[in-house]
């Protein structure tokens, strides 16, 4: 069917957003009722599950073998299920492989959980709806656009979902002692696909339609059509229910699946099922359609399976929760942007420069907090966040090229100005691209490697993710032509900034030679940061594994070690029932007390022995007290950078979709303006993103306001540290074994004489530096524990703050050691030496 048919209709005249307001509300509402019923307990749980068979078991079954029955195959347009079948095939191949190639085949029945969250979604109790209020005008002559969600369906019911129960089944037998053979695994998942009632009164339904020429009896209709009927109201309300109590604090790495199963599910699976619309369906009545199908959140049913399982219920029910509620926002946006038409496109320009200008001033006060902040706290002198400062100034430098781009509206694109704005607006954009993926390279470096082999190469890596951009944007303004307006244009708009002038977006001046060049950049940009993000998930799975196999062994090693210096039985039996109890979750933090009090009652009984035992003592101590923290903190820094590499990787993903559109010279409809905004918005508001994530960090906000809170008080931070003979086993036993063993080293590194507000201080050494040599010279495992070790120096008096105001902090501050500074005093009384201490 052409364009050109006229009893083919637009999808503006298809449209009817006014009744998206009283769809949505309506849909919420059924769904937040069944919640507070559900969370006021006024139905029980027996009563919610039975809501949930006739829903499932009896109504839905019903629906689809109502409507398969019924429809016109012959008005189907088999190319838009193809594209459906062919996107969700995609995504699910896609989802399953990264996955896999992060736990292998431990792995591969939570990957097959993971990909059909985001290939099902919920198309009768959600999509139904939506599509029914918006959609008044059929899609074809005899088929409604809600017919085609009945074919749609199949697609996860018959196809994927079993190669995905196959896959769940095939792990949950790898874990299982007795092991099942591969014809036995076919069979359960064959049988649980056909004994489906969805599945089988669907293909009921369709062997009866070509027999009952797609009209049932009118003794059979009326009752399948009140089980339709009552399916709309129970399906939602059942929904709600299930909502309760399923959300769930995730912590440290696990709150990155949730972020990228809903990424997928509502941003990349509608996109590309957009692009294989376009590219198998000539017509194109249906593009915007399966855009805004692409929408839908997961089907509730996900949660079943993981439960049936058990895999990730945890996870599986977050995501579902945070899916439902982002899809309201996304589809009403989407279902406005659908219903524009071509007589707005210049408003829309307006409005999106309009918005990417305020969207750049949030950045910039981001990016300038971010800055400060860094500098203060001298973080410039820690390996990742030297790539941070230079990530924000190319960020700095794009997104003011953007505010000042407001003074160029009335100018040419070929103006000087303009173009001088422009190349600094391309290379902070793609300079930005190639940083954050030099991030995720080093993390895995660092964390496969060693941070001495990434301080080595990190300037390199600094230096191609500048120079390429710098080196290749010289190139395209030098040889490039600028992309002038039609000749039926005037340059002084007065509207738009240059970003948005002239055939909508100004930031393809240069139009193809830049298409292909910023093209090949963000492809090669995304392979290597998912790349790098699926390696650093292997790492993580093994550092897990080797953890949980270090608890089972930590209780017996620690004891061995430090009951070898009793000769008490009594004691030894105190201190092993202690360490027992420390051993049982080192994710409890009073673990740490137990193993402390297990080593004073050994140092009460033979103390010499703990000294002559110090350097075995310190490292199965050291590793029990701080364990915890440095691990806790290490994963909020890495995963709140590894979050920044998945919005990068988003923003990117974006960009390639709007370059391929306009590459390939398509038309710019509503969802291409959507398209662009959420790139816009994305792209420049990386400074206002790193500010939400590492803007409120407590170094050094935190420390630097309690500093000026004490000063303010009391004239000086004063700070109380406990007597010598106070002092616990573990802490006697780490100043020991530094003293003998790394204290000259030390000093010869990093001590020296330096200056501040013209004193001059002998012999000191930096707090931020010693925090590097710590975890240079393996005395302590990463920064966390570093920062630890160095403050229990502190507190055994091997250490101190110059004028003694401050514990140790990861900072500017001069710390030195106290028998030096025991011997200039010494010394000064002595000689009368004038310099200040």
């Amino acid at each position: 069917m052409s364009d050109d048919d006229p009893a083919t209709p637009t999808e503006d005249d298809e449209v009817n957003f006014s009744d998206l307001y009283a769809a949505l509300v309506e849909v919420f509402a059924v769904i937040l009722l069944g919640y507070v019923i559900g969370r006021l307990k006024l139905i029980g749980a027996t009563e919610s599950k039975g809501l949930g068979r006739f829903a499932s078991l009896i109504a839905l079954p019903s629906v689809l073998f109502l409507n398969m029955s019924q429809l016109d195959f012959s008005a189907v347009n088999w190319w838009f299920i193809l594209a459906i079948l062919l996107a969700k095939s995609i995504i699910f191949v896609v989802v399953i492989s990264l996955g896999f190639a992060i736990k292998r085949k431990l792995g591969i029945d939570r990957a097959a959980l993971f990909a059909i969250f985001t290939t099902q979604s919920n198309d009768f109790a959600f999509g139904l709806p939506v599509v029914t209020s918006l959609f008044k005008s059929p899609a074809s002559p005899g088929l409604s656009y809600g017919d085609y969600l009945f074919l749609i369906a199949p697609i996860s019911f018959i196809f994927l979902n079993p190669i995905g129960f196959a896959m769940m089944e095939y792990g949950k037998n790898l874990k299982s002692e007795n092991r099942k053979s591969g014809l036995k695994i076919a069979w359960i998942v064959f049988r649980g696909v056909i004994t489906n009632p969805i599945v089988f009164m669907a293909i009921i339904g369709l062997v009866l339609n070509p027999i009952v020429k797609h009209k049932l009896p009118h003794i059979i209709t009326p009752l399948f059509t009140v089980l339709k009927q009552a399916f709309d109201g129970v399906a939602l309300f059942y929904l709600g229910m299930s909502m309760v109590g399923k959300f769930k604090r995730l912590p440290g790495f696990a709150i990155l699946i949730p972020i990228f199963l809903i990424t997928v599910k509502e941003l990349i699976c509608p996109l590309l099922v957009q692009q294989m619309v376009d590219a198998l369906d000539s017509s194109g009545n249906l593009s915007n359609f399966g855009f805004l199908y692409g929408t839908f959140p997961t089907a509730p049913a996900l949660l079943f399976y993981s439960q049936k399982y058990s895999l990730a219920a945890d996870l599986i029910a977050t995501s579902l929760v945070l899916c439902t509620l982002l899809s309201a926002p996304i589809i009403f946006i989407s279902a406005h942007m659908i219903s524009l038409t071509s007589l707005k496109v210049e408003q829309i320009e307006n409005q999106l420069a309009t918005s990417i200008n305020y969207v750049s001033y949030f950045s910039l006060a981001g990016i300038i907090w971010l800055l400060f902040m860094f500098l203060l706290a001298r973080r410039f002198k820690r390996i990742m966040f030297k790539i941070d400062m230079a990530l924000l100034v190319l960020l700095f430098t794009g997104a003011f090229s953007v505010v000042l781009s407001q003074t160029t509206s009335d100018l040419c694109p070929d103006d000087p100005g303009v173009i001088t704005l422009f190349w600094f607006q391309l290379v902070g954009v793609l300079g930005s691209r190639l940083l954050a993926t030099s991030v995720a390279v080093g993390l895995v470096i660092i964390h496969h490697y060693d941070a001495k082999l990434w301080r080595k190469i990190f300037a390199i890596m600094i230096s191609i993710s500048i120079g390429i951009p710098v080196i290749a944007t010289t190139f395209l303004v030098s040889l490039g032509t600028v992309s002038m307006p039609d000749s039926n244009e005037t340059c002084q708009t007065g509207n738009a900034s240059f970003f948005y002038q002239h055939n909508g977006d100004g930031r393809f001046l240069f139009g193809t030679g830049q298409e292909i060049m910023s093209m090949v950049i963000l492809v090669l940009c995304i392979l290597l940061s998912l790349l790098s993000l699926t390696a650093l998930g292997r790492i993580h799975q093994k550092k897990r594994a080797a953890h949980l196999q270090g608890k089972e062994n930590n209780a017996s090693t620690t004891s061995v070690v430090l009951t070898s210096s009793s000769s008490s039985n009594e004691t030894r039996q105190r201190f092993s029932s202690a360490v027992q109890e420390s051993a049982v979750d080192q994710n409890d933090v009073t673990d740490t007390s137990n193993v402390i009090v297990a080593a004073e009652i050994v140092e009460n009984d033979d103390k010499t022995q703990i000294v002559a035992d110090d350097r075995r003592l310190s490292t199965v101590l050291t590793s029990s007290q701080t364990e915890t923290d440095s691990n806790s903190l290490k994963q909020q820094l890495v995963v709140r950078h590894v979050i920044y590499i998945l919005y990068s990787v988003v923003s990117m993903t974006l960009g390639v979709y709007i370059t391929i559109k306009r590459f390939m010279g398509e038309s710019q409809d509503g969802v291409f303006y959507e398209v662009e905004f959420l790139d816009g918005a994305l792209n420049f508001g990386q400074g206002f993103v790193l500010f939400a994530l590492f803007g409120f960090d407590k170094y050094p906000v935190l420390v630097l306001l309690l500093r000026w809170i004490r000063r303010l008080l009391y004239d000086v931070e004063s700070i109380h540290l406990p007597e010598i003979d106070e002092l616990d086993a573990y802490t006697l036993t780490v100043c020991t074994t530094f003293k003998d063993q790394y204290e000259a080293e030390c000093k010869r590194d990093l001590c020296k004489d330096r200056k501040y507000r013209l004193r001059k201080y002998r012999k000191c050494l930096i707090g931020s530096d010693m925090v590097l040599w710590l975890t240079d010279e393996g005395i302590a495992e990463d920064h966390a524990a570093a920062v630890e070790y160095a403050r229990t120096l502190l507190r055994g008096r091997v250490i101190q703050h110059v004028h003694q105001e401050h514990d140790f902090h990861d900072l500017g501050y001069f710390y030195e050691f106290c028998d030096d500074a025991k011997e200039r005093k010494a010394k000064k009384k002595e000689h009368a030496d004038p310099v200040i201490t």
